[in-house]
């Protein structure tokens, strides 16, 4: 039948002769034996295989409505079948599940990409089309022709901006019905030729199939307008949408999506973020094998555990941080911690405070501080203090530089070296736990190597070991006992390295308490009785040993730092006038010698932080002169300055471990005879300065009454 069919399309005259695939689709549509009318010429009656003939009118003036409407069908058909062997022809993939006129030859595809049969009123159409909504317009879907038509008495030019069929108006976009103008319409169905008539025109060449959702739902439509599979790095997309060309490290997903997985990004790791690849070697991106990016911290703050870091594209347990003050940072490197991009306290690795728009303060990123925060950037030469003020970093009470936080040497011993605690190189400060992490030898040195004659750790006193044949266990060591312990063939212990008390003259341990046998951390007990005059034991020291024997206060002045100075105090309107009222009835004699002043001030700091922070530069005995001489700093030349600095710091690093108000009162005045005198006299030159402009500063003005000077100068200062 195929042969045939393709003899007779050979054999067909000029007029009617199109391709022998449009002619084969045609037969194969319409069957062997009919035969419709091609064209606008009447149709012929013929039979072929014993097939009944088809009897149809010209389109455009049928008669027979059930005869036009078959020969519609027909011509649509032998079109879906042209559409689908041209696609064939050209090699191109047809979407089997798309609405189309290849797959919906005699009806038209709604807004959900589905066929319906085109005769609604709000479903009408054909060939494949885009339903039209007749209702809408006040027309009605013309069944037999499937499209929207407006019935009248005679269609013309005057009356019809469409085409005229059997006195209806139509659309004239259809392709069995098309033109414009009232003119007949005319079937360009039926010659595989398209409806131009919105360009004015009647029927003309086909158009390229449009490549949109209906005609490409599963693949993607590239810069040409030709639907692709959508499955390939260079037109990756589906859904008819415009196909995406996948950057560098990146493929096209199951999905038909554009991103990073393990064949286009092997030796790296892919970024769920961006949908990138990254190299996968930084702790933000840390991975291998197209394996989504790990993230490795070593801030514990964000919750891990343990601090890791990336190492051969895996985070690892990062080394321990050993940095006794600052923090380390990436590469294990002791930093300050002070600043905004490498912040942290010790022990800890550094943090970018940056990154979360933090700033850090206290060696610690905090989040909505002020322009004032203390730091590496706004206090490099110093340290900061508790309350956040740069202080110069020079003192034994506050030392430190790169604007860290100011360590108190005094607690442990140590005094102030090049802004760092380094304990002193001879004298002063007793050999003890607080001063000494070896042991201490018999003249009161700290050892912190130990050996097998002096052996010992935690400030006690060295041992030597070889008297009972033991030895000394080696820093290293990794079992029992501890470093610094001597081991003992026995197993037997000495006193002076297990006892937190004394140990009496038969080598027992004592609890060092009594005024008999006084003592601490393994030293020899001593008879505070048995002293000339006799004396008792003193438990506020430590170590504890006899009162009359304790040099702690006041205690030792090593020296003054060069270029010390006091702090410029600027005047501050932070404190009301009942909060300095207040300060005058609660302090009548300094911040020492009240437990209501001491309750004053901690009521102040946490409800009113600024001006507890303007008033603590004056909360001092006058016996320490702290607070006047920073009241005066502003009336006084740069020398004279230093002098004050120097006085009010001996001072009080040499009552820094006074236990009560008394023995404190009465150590700010024996030092300045005493330990600090080589500063009392270059001090006095800021007496000229009480006697003139700094009058308000001299405690005399007010009889020496605290409370009252207290008062007045926190209103020059810190007031309204």
């Amino acid at each position: 039948m195929r042969r045939k069919a393709a003899d007779r399309c050979r054999r067909a005259p000029g007029p009617v002769r199109f391709s022998v695939v449009t002619c084969l689709a045609y037969f194969l549509v319409v069957g062997c034996g009919g035969q419709a009318s091609i064209g606008n010429g009447p149709a012929s009656n013929a039979s072929d295989d014993g097939g009944q003939a088809a009897n149809a009118g010209a389109v455009g003036g049928s008669k027979n409505d059930a005869s036009a409407s078959s020969l519609t069908d027909a011509a649509l058909d032998v079109t879906a079948a042209t559409d689908a062997a041209a696609a064939l022809d050209a090699g191109a993939a047809v979407d089997a599940t798309a609405c189309s006129r290849v797959t919906c030859p005699s009806g038209c595809c709604d807004a959900n990409g589905q066929c319906q049969p085109g005769v609604a009123a709000n479903a009408c159409g054909t060939a494949g089309g885009i339903c039209q909504d007749c209702a809408s317009i006040g027309a009605s879907c013309d069944s037999a022709r499937r499209a929207c038509a407006t019935s009248m008495t005679e269609c013309g030019p005057v009356n019809c901006a469409g085409c005229c069929a059997g006195g209806a108006c139509l659309s004239g976009t259809e392709p069995a019905n098309c033109g414009s103008h009232g003119a007949q319409c005319s079937n360009c169905a039926a010659t595989g030729a398209a409806c131009l008539a919105d360009a004015g025109a009647g029927c003309g060449p086909a158009r390229p199939a449009k490549c949109d959702y209906y005609s490409c739902r599963n693949g993607c439509c590239d810069a040409n307008g030709v639907c692709q599979s959508g499955a390939s790095s260079s037109a990756c997309g589906n859904g008819g949408g415009t196909c995406a060309v996948c950057r560098a490290g990146q493929g096209c997903s199951a999905l038909q999506v554009c991103q990073c997985t393990p064949e286009s990004c092997p030796s790296g790791c892919c970024d769920v973020v961006s949908g990138s690849c990254q190299p996968g070697t930084s702790d933000a991106f840390c991975g291998l094998g197209g394996h989504t990016c790990d993230t490795c911290s070593l801030t514990p703050q964000r919750g891990l555990i343990t601090p890791t870091t990336c190492s051969n594209q895996e985070c690892i347990m990062a080394p321990a941080c050993t940095c006794p003050s600052g923090c380390c940072d990436a590469n294990g490197i002791c930093q300050p911690g002070s600043s905004n991009a490498q912040c942290g306290g010790p022990m800890a690795y550094c943090e970018d405070c940056t990154a979360s728009g933090d700033q850090c303060s206290q060696q610690q990123c905090v989040a909505n501080v002020d322009a004032g925060v203390c730091n590496l950037e706004t206090c490099p030469s110093g340290c900061c203090d508790v309350s956040g003020q740069c202080q110069q970093g020079l003192t034994g009470g506050f030392c430190g530089a790169f604007g860290a936080n100011c360590q108190n040497c005094l607690g442990s011993g140590q005094i102030c070296s090049n802004q760092q605690c380094v304990y002193p190189a001879e004298g002063g400060v007793p050999c003890g736990p607080l001063t000494c992490e070896g042991c201490c030898d018999a003249l009161g040195n700290c050892l912190m190597t130990n050996t097998d004659v002096e052996c010992g750790n935690g400030g006690r006193l060295c041992a030597d070991c070889t008297k009972v044949g033991g030895t000394c266990q080696p820093a290293f060591a990794s079992v029992p006992p501890a470093p610094g312990a001597c081991v003992v063939p026995d197993g037997g212990v000495i006193c002076s390295q297990t006892c937190d008390g004394c140990c009496d003259a038969n080598g027992n341990c004592q609890p060092g308490f009594a005024d008999g046998q006084c003592g601490e951390v393994g030293r020899a007990c001593q008879n505070c009785m048995a002293l000339s005059p006799p004396s008792t034991c003193d438990q506020s020291v430590s170590p504890r040993t006899c009162t009359s024997q304790q040099m702690t206060c006041p205690a030792a002045y090593p020296s003054c730092p060069a270029g010390l100075q006091e702090p410029m105090l600027v005047p501050q309107k932070v404190c009301s006038t009942a909060e300095l009222q207040s300060a005058a009835a609660a302090c009548p004699d300094g911040l020492a010698a009240t437990a209501a002043c001491g309750t004053f001030t901690a009521y102040e700091f946490n409800t009113n932080f600024p001006c507890f922070n303007c008033l603590q530069n004056f909360i001092y005995t006058f016996a320490m002169q702290t607070g006047i001489r920073a009241c005066a700093e502003p009336y006084v030349d740069v020398a004279c300055n230093h002098q004050s600095a120097c006085l009010a710091d001996c001072v009080y690093q040499s009552c820094f471990e006074c236990t009560d108000p008394d023995s404190t009162t009465q150590c700010g005045t024996q030092v300045q005879t005493g330990v600090c005198s080589a500063f009392f006299q270059p001090g006095s030159c800021i007496i000229p300065a009480l006697g003139g402009a700094a009058g308000f500063c001299n405690p005399a003005t007010y009889q020496n009454n605290f409370g009252a000077w207290l008062e007045a100068v926190g209103a020059k200062y810190c007031g309204p």
